[in-house]
């Protein structure tokens, strides 16, 4: 019985874990930039986090991905033409 709740309870926390780190790259954007690197980036919520995006300026999309150590990487997304 323990195993099972455990196992259930381990299985929901690895998918939230999954779930926020979605989130949190779903909605970047360039919210500043100082002319020729984005500085500022603003998430879906409205939350800003400064960054270093170079060749970003402000309302650009971004991309970001999470590095084994914690850290994330961010660049600025290439948008592909039809």
């Amino acid at each position: 019985m323990i195993r099972k709740l455990t196992q259930t309870l381990a299985g929901a926390v690895a998918m939230l874990c999954v779930v926020s780190t979605l989130a949190l790259a779903e909605g970047m954007t360039c919210a500043q930039d100082d002319g020729k690197n984005c500085t500022m980036a603003k998430n879906a919520d409205g939350e800003e986090i400064m960054v270093m995006v170079p060749g970003a300026k402000g309302g650009d999309k971004l991309d970001c991905t999470d590095k084994d150590d914690g850290t994330m990487t961010y660049k600025k997304a290439v948008m592909m033409k039809k």
